[in-house]
C-alpha cells in the first residue's frame, strides 16, 4: 500500500512517516497540497492520502476537493489542529468532502 502524507509541519509529517515505517509501510511525503497532487499525478500509485487541512500554498480542503473530483475511489484521512476554529470545524468540512 502506497501512503502519501501531506503536511506542512515537518515535525508532524516526520512523526506520521516514522509511525507508518514502524508498521512496515514506505510513505511518500509532501509539504503542501500542490506538492501532494504532483506526486499523485506524476509518480507511483497512491492508495491512501493522509492530509492536513490548514496548509500554505494549497490548503487541505482544496486538495481534498481535487482528489475527490479526479480520483473518487482514493481513500483519504484528514487531520488538523484546527487553527483558530478548532479541529472539529475543519474535520467536519473534510468529512463532507469524503475524507
Amino acid at each position: 500500500m502506497r501512503i502519501l502524507i501531506i503536511e506542512d509541519d515537518e515535525s508532524v509529517r516526520g512523526m506520521v512517516a516514522r509511525m507508518l515505517r514502524a508498521e512496515g509501510y514506505d510513505p511518500i511525503e509532501a509539504g503542501d497540497g500542490r506538492a501532494g497532487l504532483e506526486i499523485i499525478e506524476n509518480q507511483a500509485t497512491v492508495d491512501l492520502v493522509i492530509s492536513d487541512i490548514l496548509m500554505p500554498v494549497m490548503e487541505g480542503l482544496e486538495t481534498l476537493r481535487y482528489i475527490r473530483a479526479h480520483y473518487p475511489e482514493m481513500r483519504i484521512i484528514a487531520m488538523s489542529g484546527g487553527g483558530q476554529f478548532g479541529p472539529e470545524y475543519c474535520l467536519d468540512l473534510a468529512r463532507r468532502l469524503g475524507a
